[in-house]
């Protein structure tokens, strides 16, 4: 069982679960908190899927590759980096060979 699949069925798990229905505000929060593990998990599972890195020009003038999903921050990845830093975005390198200007971190 890869991962994508054991996350699935923990969002399984938590979508049926069965809650009393007395309202209680026990209940209400355990319902809460519940949907809340599974937006997470959700999320989490966006992350895990690998994404092809962006190009960006850095601070230094020179075009770089940077994580898809960090717009703002323009995180710069480094040859062969499996997962970005910032967010945990999982990184898909295949068929990437323009890697010249990101090299190894020591």
């Amino acid at each position: 069982m890869n991962s994508l699949q054991r996350i699935d069925k923990l969002i399984k798990y938590y979508e049926t679960m069965i809650f009393t229905q007395d309202f209680s505000n026990e209940t209400l929060n355990a319902i809460a908190e519940n949907n809340i593990i599974i937006d997470a998990l959700k999320e989490f599972r966006k992350s895990q899927i690998a994404i092809k890195p962006k190009r960006f020009t850095a601070f230094d003038g020179i075009e770089r590759n940077g994580c898809p999903t960090c717009p703002k921050t323009n995180e710069i990845l480094y040859a062969g980096q499996k997962y970005c830093s910032v967010c945990g975005q999982k990184i898909d390198w295949s068929d990437n060979n323009d890697t010249r200007t990101n090299t190894k971190m020591q």
